[in-house]
């Protein structure tokens, strides 16, 4: 409607994922976004000055924060007194005080409510309760933790001790099917969850299940991410597989952690396992007897069939079964699809010299091989797509398909018996 009308020029060179209304419904709140970027500038409308939502208010917007440094959204506000979440300075997040919202200045003069905490925890999310509550949630390997704060002075009321699932060991002998899913990218925390499926795949078919946390998510805050971004895409795939190599690792920054999860049938079960420095996530699973390769399947989705994609092609002695969905395979061109242009934020561009070079390097379609080793094939493999995927769309497995069946399948030289597959879903 002609209320939430902002000028074109407002707008340029950024998207507007967001509008808000404060909880006293007396301000209206702007968050403009540039690709996937967790950064946003942020703009308001003070209601009371321009007659009510209903009336074009684009003459009255005020850039509170007007750059794409660090990211802001709103958690609570006392009339002209705001309280902010932010990364600025913080990329673990913190809460800041803006005491005056007409004079509020810039971002670095407003002052810390509630820092970034200690020993490597996010500030996920921050909710004002009834009076001078203030609930905040923050994460810690992989786990939620409750504080109460005093909304006015930011002074830690109380810690609530939260039960949560766990088993001390876990028996598995290395013949059992283990799946293991990753992401590792987008800021996105993988985080404990239940699965009826994984109920029945581990009831009734005797599965383990893991999940990995790697560098590019957000389960140890911006630093993590930033660590599996760009030229530092390989970091995500290195944590998946191999041993990493000391010097990748920041001083005092502790870059590699694994939950595995167990479903009982009756629930969900969890134990996060801290992995040191010299083993990653498949790797340690078989050199701690919780499987073989053979035995050992790796899935993911979207960035996540990228990183199975990436994966196959630099360690395919490594898994017995790979599951690729909606993946991102073709790293020179994603950019020239639909909403690929966004995911530059993360992964680069290969219009840029640079970018090309890393891109190429470890994009899933353009290093499918026939392995050197004798009598070395790539493991089974099932390709998983959509002929109406507006998002990753579906010229991306499809074309990988191709290749890895004209590569492998084809070459007299290929030792390849394992199947290479894949799905189509149509729309009717």
């Amino acid at each position: 409607g002609p209320g939430l009308e902002v000028s074109s020029h407002t707008l340029i060179g950024a998207r507007c994922p967001g509008l808000e209304v404060t909880d006293d419904g007396r301000y209206a709140l702007l968050y403009l976004e540039e690709g996937c970027d967790p950064v946003n500038r942020l703009y308001y409308v003070d209601l009371n000055k321009c007659g009510g939502v209903t009336a074009d208010f684009s003459k009255r917007v005020v850039k509170l924060v007007d750059d794409f440094r660090a990211q802001y959204s709103y958690v609570a506000n006392e009339g002209e007194r705001f309280v902010i979440k932010t990364t600025l300075q913080a990329p673990r997040y913190k809460l800041v005080e803006i005491e005056k919202l007409s004079q509020a200045g810039k971002p670095d003069s407003w002052r810390d409510l509630v820092p970034e905490a200690a020993g490597g925890a996010v500030l996920e999310s921050a909710e004002a309760c009834q009076g001078d509550a203030l609930l905040l949630m923050y994460m810690q390997d992989v786990k939620h933790v409750l504080q109460l704060h005093s909304l006015r002075a930011g002074k830690l009321v109380k810690k609530f001790d939260i039960e949560i699932g766990c088993i001390s060991s876990l028996n598995c002998a290395p013949s059992l099917m283990t799946k293991v899913l990753g992401y590792g990218g987008f800021n996105i925390s993988l985080t404990p969850n239940f699965s009826a499926a994984r109920v029945v795949y581990m009831q009734h078919l005797n599965g383990v299940y893991v999940q990995a946390n790697m560098r590019g998510g957000g389960e140890y805050g911006e630093e993590w991410h930033k660590a599996g971004i760009h030229e530092k895409k390989q970091n995500v795939f290195d944590d998946f597989q191999v041993p990493p190599l000391a010097a990748w690792y920041p001083q005092n920054f502790v870059l590699l952690k694994i939950s595995a999860l167990a479903c009982a049938y009756r629930g969900l079960v969890v134990t996060v396992i801290s992995v040191g420095r010299d083993k990653a996530c498949a790797e340690w699973l078989i050199a701690e007897g919780y499987t073989k390769p053979s035995s050992l399947t790796i899935q993911g989705g979207s960035n996540g069939g990228l990183l199975v994609g990436a994966c196959v092609n630099q360690r395919p002695e490594l898994f017995g079964c790979a599951i690729a969905q909606v993946g991102v395979m073709d790293m020179l061109r994603f950019h020239k699809f639909t909403i690929g242009h966004a995911w530059c934020s993360d992964f680069g561009c290969s219009d840029e010299e640079k970018g090309f070079a890393y891109l190429y390097k470890y994009s899933p379609l353009h290093n499918i091989e026939v392995p050197d080793e004798p009598g070395l094939q790539y493991p089974s493999m099932l390709l998983l797509t959509g002929d109406h995927d507006d998002r990753v769309v579906p010229l991306h497995s499809l074309k990988c398909i191709a290749e890895l069946q004209h590569t492998l399948c084809s070459s007299p030289h290929s030792a390849q018996r394992n199947p290479i597959l894949i799905r189509v879903d149509t729309k009717v």
